[in-house]
Order: structure tokens, then C-alpha cells, then sequence
């Protein structure tokens, strides 16, 4: 029994993981239109419409898709219309004589008629050759698989600036939550150091014990510089990112998804008590 079920079991969890695992591009990457997204969700947005890769690839998807068009109405090319125009075309019943004047009968002194028959006014003339019956399709196919390698080189940029905005969003948010910790501390060992040197001017301490406060509060602030040095570059990356300030696009958010930054205010703030 357990034979017979165990295949059946492979078989469906084999069905579920292959849809678990396609990726909807069309949704990776929030629309416009989507009435509401979180704020990181929200910036990698900016960066994939700020992008310059990305009106590049609707030009290569707009040539795509003109050159399939062309692959189609190839054969149009094996027509041909050609029009004569010459003086029997203008004035067909007269004669002509070599310099182009026309002949004149000196008894009549009238034009001398022509009796001769000029070629058609218009000529259209078509030649398919017979390769265009199994060339053309495969051109048509090639220029598709193009269209298809483009819009998988489109996926694959969703793929990369949304894992660049993350990841400096996320390094640029630990490092505010660092710059916190390293603030307070510094706080800490700022009220120690003042503490010891009024201790010290009053000759309650030694120089040891006040020098031991004052380099634990010039480490605290040394540290506190470095974090706030490295937040501003994570900083600079994001901005470099999504093409605007953090700043503007924390505006924008608030004024485009007021319900959704609402929320968010208050996590924070939550999170300042808790700390």
C-alpha cells in the first residue's frame, strides 16, 4: 500500500514545489498603481523607474518587436511598381525628333501625328522566390526569441536592483539601530567621565580612575562617529539607488500611502519606548 502511495506523494509535492518556485515578474517589482506597499517596497520602486536600464530596455523591446513586424511584411520587398514617363507618355499622338521638338508638317503646319505604340504608363511586377516560404517563418522566430531574450534580461535587472535596494536599506536601517545603541552608550560614558572629573578636581579620585573614564568616553564617541560615517555611505548607496534623497522619498511615501506610513510611525515609535 505504502508503495502505491509514496509515488503519488513525490509526484504532488514535485507539482507544488514547481509552482512554488516561478517568480512572477510582473508583480516583483510593486506597479504604480498598486494602492498600497511598505516603504521598502516603496524604493524599490523609485530605483526601478528612476533606472536608465529601464527605458533602455523598452527601446530594445520596442526594436524587438518592430523587427518581427518587419520579418512578417519581408516579402512585400519582391514587388515592384515602376511608372514610364517619356514624351509619348506626355503628348502620345505627336512626333518626336531627336533634340526632343516636336515635328512640325510644314504643308499642315500642324504636329505630325504618331502612329507608334509606347509601353504601358505603369508596370507592376512581383517575384517571390520559394526560400521566402521557409525563410520567412524562421526570421519571424528568430526575431521572437530576441523579443523573449530581452524581456529575460529585463527579469534578470528586476532581480538585481531589487536585491540592491534591500540590501542597502537593510544595512542602512541596522546602522540607525546601531547609531541608537552607540548614542546611548556614549551617553553613558560621557556622564561617567563628567562624574569622575569633578571627583577628580576635588580630590575624591585619582588620575588613574579619571583617565580611565575619559578613554572609555573618547572610545564611545570615536565608535559613535565611525557608525554615523558608515550609515551616511549606506545612505549615499540608497540615494544612488531609487535617484532622489531618502529624505524626499520618505515624503512621498507618507503623502502617497498615508494609511500605510501611519502604521509604520507607530512601530517606531514603540520601538523609542521600548529602547
Amino acid at each position: 500500500m505504502l508503495k502505491r502511495i509514496l509515488p503519488i506523494l513525490i509526484f504532488c509535492f514535485g507539482c507544488f514545489l514547481s509552482k512554488a518556485q516561478v517568480i512572477d515578474f510582473d508583480t516583483l517589482i510593486a506597479p504604480l498603481e498598486q494602492p498600497e506597499i511598505l516603504f521598502e517596497d516603496y524604493l524599490v520602486q523609485l530605483a526601478w523607474v528612476n533606472n536608465p536600464e529601464n527605458r533602455k530596455s523598452d527601446n530594445l523591446k520596442a526594436i524587438a518587436e518592430n523587427n518581427i513586424k518587419l520579418a512578417k511584411w519581408a516579402w512585400v520587398d519582391n514587388i515592384f511598381a515602376t511608372f514610364n514617363l517619356n514624351q509619348g507618355n506626355i503628348r502620345p499622338n505627336v512626333l518626336y525628333d531627336n533634340m526632343g521638338q516636336v515635328i512640325i508638317d510644314p504643308e499642315t503646319d500642324e504636329p505630325v501625328k504618331n502612329n507608334q505604340v509606347f509601353y504601358p504608363v505603369w508596370n507592376i511586377t512581383a517575384s517571390i522566390p520559394l526560400g521566402t516560404f521557409i525563410t520567412r517563418p524562421k526570421r519571424v522566430e528568430n526575431e521572437r526569441e530576441r523579443l523573449a531574450m530581452v524581456q529575460l534580461d529585463e527579469d534578470q535587472k528586476k532581480l538585481r536592483i531589487r536585491a540592491e535596494v534591500l540590501n542597502a536599506w537593510v544595512k542602512y536601517s541596522q546602522m540607525a539601530d546601531v547609531l541608537l545603541a552607540r548614542v546611548a552608550a556614549e551617553e553613558d560614558s560621557e556622564e561617567i567621565y563628567t562624574l569622575m572629573s569633578n571627583l577628580f578636581r576635588s580630590g575624591e579620585e585619582d588620575f588613574e580612575s579619571y583617565n580611565i573614564a575619559a578613554q572609555g568616553y573618547h572610545n564611545a564617541r570615536e565608535k559613535t562617529i565611525l557608525v554615523q560615517n558608515e550609515k551616511r555611505i549606506y545612505k549615499l548607496r540608497l540615494e544612488e539607488l531609487i535617484g532622489i534623497s531618502l529624505e524626499k522619498a520618505k515624503a512621498y511615501h507618507e503623502r502617497r500611502y498615508p494609511s500605510r506610513s501611519n502604521s509604520v510611525r507607530d512601530r517606531l515609535k514603540k520601538k523609542k519606548k521600548r529602547n
